[in-house]
């Protein structure tokens, strides 16, 4: 049986997200990893690592990874995972 060959990468981006949580007035900031693969049920990945100071009020998770079938809905869930903790994009 013959091995499928790994999906090779055609973009790769370094971000910054940033959000606030509007009751405390606390903001976090992510450094993201962006990649774009070439094959695959979900070719967009996002690594979130926190840059931060952890907020006094959340315990937010170090690391997380997102993946998705386009950039759009990469950001879509991006937007979900920091909303479970109370904050919004800015």
């Amino acid at each position: 049986m013959a091995k499928m060959p790994r999906p090779k990468v055609i973009f790769e981006s370094s971000e910054v997200i940033e959000a606030r949580c509007p009751t405390s007035k606390e903001w976090i900031c992510y450094d993201t990893v962006l990649r774009v693969r070439d094959s695959g049920k979900k070719p967009v990945s996002l690594d979130l690592t926190l840059d931060s100071i952890q907020p006094f009020a959340f315990d937010m998770p170090l690391n997380h990874q997102v993946r998705a079938e386009s950039v759009t809905r990469a950001y879509v869930k991006v937007m979900r995972f920091l909303w479970r903790y109370g904050f919004e994009l800015k």
